[in-house]
């Protein structure tokens, strides 16, 4: 009884691995390795292996801003960062196997989280997205990160969440990802 108390109030206190009173930004491709592979050849940044097969591309300020800040965002308002050039390669890459695009904004708990997927050149998954409603602990297998990994074969196991199966807790900055452990 009392685990089961603990555990639910680490719950409230934890967003998907996120300590609710910080900072998470996150603007990556994930998918199996040579789906990333293939991506990271076309942008030139390096991949980074999560857990359970999945492969995280992180798209840096650096490289968004060598593509430039103009042109049409596929999504509309649904994402800040997912450029025209993204979702190319996206595209392209997703003839090998299914790629996803995952970014986050969050500050002291709020915030977006927002998820699209692509598998033979075509969107399968979303986008999908947080912005204008509440993410609870209670429902974070409808988080777009959440939906996005188990389409990408991810499972939740013993972990919170997907999120924390594969360990996308690990740095709370894209630009973190890259720097050597």
């Amino acid at each position: 009884m009392r685990q089961n108390r603990l555990r639910q109030e680490a719950a409230r206190a934890v967003v998907s691995g996120i300590i609710m009173a910080m900072a998470y930004q996150l603007c990556a491709m994930a998918g199996r390795r040579p789906v990333i592979q293939a991506a990271g050849a076309r942008t030139g940044v390096r991949a980074v292996e999560l857990g359970q097969g999945i492969w995280l591309l992180p798209i840096t300020r650096a490289l968004r801003a060598g593509w430039g800040a103009a042109g049409a965002m596929p999504f509309g308002q649904t994402f800040l960062f997912l450029s025209a050039e993204i979702e190319a390669i996206a595209c392209q890459v997703s003839r090998i196997g299914l790629v996803a695009y995952l970014e986050a904004e969050i500050f002291g708990g709020a915030g977006d989280q927002a998820a699209v997927a692509w598998r033979d050149g075509e969107v399968c998954l979303g986008p999908v997205t947080t912005q204008g409603w509440v993410q609870e602990p209670s429902n974070s297998a409808q988080w777009p990160f959440n939906r996005a990994l188990r389409e990408l074969g991810v499972a939740r196991g013993d972990a919170f969440d997907e999120f924390d199966a594969v360990g996308l807790g690990k740095h709370r900055h894209t630009e973190d990802w890259l720097k050597a452990d």
